[in-house]
Formats: C-alpha cells, structure tokens, sequence
C-alpha cells in the first residue's frame, strides 16, 4: 500500500514540521519579497527565522519532558504508527564525500552517514490495520508491505519480557541492522552498530512521543535464524508503541 498521500494528508499526525520545510518556506520568502523591499524584507525574515526557531525549540522540549518509558493501555492510531515507519525509513538526502564514498541522511543520525539499520513494525492493537509485520518497501519509496520475519514468535515474546507486561503493546518497533554494511567500510566497526543503534532507538521514542503515542525501549538483541532479502538478520533493540497515556486508565 502507498501512505504518503494518507499520511501527507494528515498534517495534524506531524506536530512538529521538518527542517526541510521550514528551509523551504524561508526559501520561497525570500524569493518572492526581497526583490521589492529589501532592507524591510531582510528584517522580517530574520524575525521570522527567530520566531520559527523558537518555536521550534519549544516544540522540542515539550517533546522531550513529555517523553516516559511507560505504555498505555490504548490502542494506537493506525496513521501515528505509519508515520512512525515512514520517519524511521526514509532517505533525506544522499551524496558524496571528498574521496567518492556515498553518504546518507536520514531522520536519525548515523557514524560516518552509513545507515545500516532500518524498522520493522510488528502490529497487534492498532486502529485499522490488520494484525502483522511490516516494513517500508525502501529508503526511497513510501510503499509499506506485509511481510513474515522468521522467529517472529520469538521476538515478540523477548520484547514483552524486556517490557515487563503481559500483553504485546499495541505495535513494536524492531531496529533490525545489517552488520556487513558497517564492515565493508569500517574495520572493526561492530563498535558503531551498536553506537548507531542507540540513536535509532532514542529518536524513535521522541518520534513516537511527538506523535502522540506512549513508547518504551527494550533492550532486546537477537539474530534471525533464516536469511531473508527483505530483511537484515540481526534485531539490536526494539520500542513498544502505544495509544497516547491516560492517567485515567491504568499503564502497563
């Protein structure tokens, strides 16, 4: 299925905008204005600058104090969810370095722009979306497709016993990594997994959080007894992703 015009659509699932955009709109400010009135535009636009970055700053703050590792009860939203995928998956921008070697960016930072871990959701409780496994079909496409992870029965249960409950929380978020990446351009550089997996996790909670869902990090590893194309062999962490916390029901 392709989300992006779903998830697009709904602006409110995204509360704070990317650095993208607001590039974009100060961009199109500037164009269209200093041409006329300089001195004036140049003023407004970095009052505007200010302003944005303000609130941006606020936005992250409140994203940060309301973040708790601890889950909800409730079921999570099926567009909150998709969007939590769509964060975690997409290329930003690519390009090279000064000797040639490729170099990526993505919603979370990585050693050396060499991204080689990536989210597969596991599913139980979320608003209009059957019970499964997905995973977005690329870096470079929205497509999100079901697929079956071998051990997937066991990954559930590992993460459930890191959480502490007894119940799988409404979706899972599993960093699933690729070492050979990392090896073939760094000697030695499991040391960076391990680094890079601790920033996939750390902003897929704030994601979460700033997408209204509660969230928490398992510390969970395990390596996928069956090779797959579709998806790399070792799972290095996982978030538990629910329903926004209500202090009315009782939290897991």
């Amino acid at each position: 299925m392709d989300i992006v015009a779903e998830l697009r659509g709904a602006a409110a699932c995204r509360p704070i905008d990317s650095d993208r955009d607001v590039r974009a709109a100060h961009k199109t400010h500037w164009l269209r204005e200093i041409p006329g009135q300089p001195l004036r535009c140049i003023e407004s636009a970095c009052r505007e600058t200010t302003e944005t970055v303000s609130d941006m700053f606020d936005a992250l703050i409140t994203v940060i104090e309301s973040r708790n590792s601890a889950l909800s009860v409730r079921r999570a939203p099926r567009l909150a969810v998709l969007e939590l995928l769509n964060l975690l998956s997409l290329q930003r921008a690519i390009t090279h370095d000064a000797i040639g070697r490729r170099w990526e960016s993505r919603y979370y930072p990585s050693s050396g722009g060499t991204h080689c871990i990536e989210p597969l959701i596991y599913a139980s409780r979320v608003d209009d979306l059957p019970t499964g496994w997905y995973r977005q079909r690329s870096a470079y496409q929205h497509d999100v497709e079901r697929v079956e992870p071998p051990d997937g029965a066991t990954l559930i249960k590992i993460t459930m016993d890191a959480l502490r409950v007894e119940q799988a929380p409404s979706a899972i978020v599993f960093a699933v990594a690729e070492p050979a990446i990392h090896a073939a351009r760094y000697p030695g550089g499991i040391s960076l997994l391990w680094r890079d997996a601790g920033a996939f996790l750390a902003i897929a909670q704030l994601c979460a959080t700033s997408l209204g869902l509660s969230a928490a990090i398992a510390g969970v590893t395990h390596e996928l007894p069956v090779p797959s194309q579709a998806i790399p062999p070792f799972v290095v962490g996982a978030v538990g992703v629910a329903g926004v916390m209500d202090i009315g029901h009782d939290n897991q």
